[in-house]
């Protein structure tokens, strides 16, 4: 009998011990639980933030603009923008409080603007895009200022330079009342059903033939996507999820622009006028120069 007393003590010793081991096992989980989502989630959640993979847009190149005989009147050309990233910023910032103020100085120095009309910009066009979203601060960078700011990359990594294409009307004011004109879309564009698929920041046409044919001008942005480190460096490209732009419709015109230009750079003898000439070999009429009142926009 004491034997068995004796293993039985033994036994119920051990299930104990098994017990109280589990036990700590679960208290130190909860506890190590605890400790990283409580006290170091601010860092691991900024962590997380610059390793992800990040969404950059690669707009569509906008249609080209031609007359009847394939002159082009609206074309695009390479310009630089000068953006900042607010992603990559904010662990520069948490690590040196004085962050903002250096860039404002680097770029005032760059850009040749006052510190002052600097930060203007950046709380007006921040103000515009979600805090994901890098935005645009300054636009038509020389070449000069675009081998300042990549000498500087690494020291402010926050400031990109973005190659972009902006709007060429290679003849000026010449039939600008009927080409129109493209710019950025507004509150009350976006209430639109036909731009519900456009955000902050983008471009639409606003008069005349950009706006008559925005929807096949425009185009369909694409993206690339980009891991990026902590310290807000570009690692690599995950290439299976690029999507690429697709460019937007060319249109041509019935429009005559040799014959815009000779009839509005001489006078209309009276005899001419209210006469409209013959309909041409290719189709439509030759529209007859009417100059601008008020200029281009």
């Amino acid at each position: 009998m004491r034997v068995y007393r004796d293993d039985q003590k033994f036994l119920q010793f051990r299930i104990n011990a098994v017990l109280w081991a589990v036990v700590a096992a679960f208290v130190f989980l909860a506890g190590s639980f605890w400790f990283v989502q409580g006290v170091q989630a601010e860092k691991y959640r900024g962590l997380s933030e610059a390793n992800a993979l990040r969404e950059i847009e690669i707009p569509a190149k906008r249609g080209l603009i031609m007359d009847r005989t394939g002159k082009i009147l609206a074309d695009n050309q390479p310009a630089y923008t000068l953006q900042i990233d607010r992603v990559v910023m904010k662990p520069l910032m948490k690590a040196d409080k004085q962050r903002r103020a250096k860039l404002t100085l680097f770029l005032s120095d760059v850009l040749q603007l006052p510190p002052a009309e600097v930060t203007a910009r950046w709380d007006k066009e921040s103000a515009k895009l979600p805090a994901t979203q890098p935005f645009p601060i300054y636009e038509d960078l020389s070449m000069a200022q675009v081998a300042k700011i990549q000498a500087q990359s690494v020291a402010f990594p926050e400031a990109n330079v973005v190659p972009v294409q902006r709007r060429n009307y290679p003849y000026g004011t010449m039939a600008a009342h009927v080409l129109g004109f493209i710019g950025e879309v507004t509150e009350k564009d976006l209430a639109q059903k036909e731009h519900e698929a456009l955000e902050q920041g983008d471009l639409i046409g606003k008069r005349g033939v950009e706006l008559m044919y925005d929807q096949y001008l425009r185009g369909k942005g694409g993206a690339e996507f980009w891991e990026y480190d902590a310290d807000g460096r570009r690692l690599s490209e995950y290439v299976p999820a690029r999507q690429q732009p697709t460019p937007g419709d060319n249109i041509s015109l019935t429009i005559d622009f040799e014959l815009q230009r000779r009839v509005t750079g001489c006078p209309v003898e009276r005899r001419d006028r209210g006469r409209v000439p013959p309909p041409s070999r290719r189709g439509g009429t030759p529209r007859r120069a009417s100059p601008p009142r008020g200029g281009a926009a």
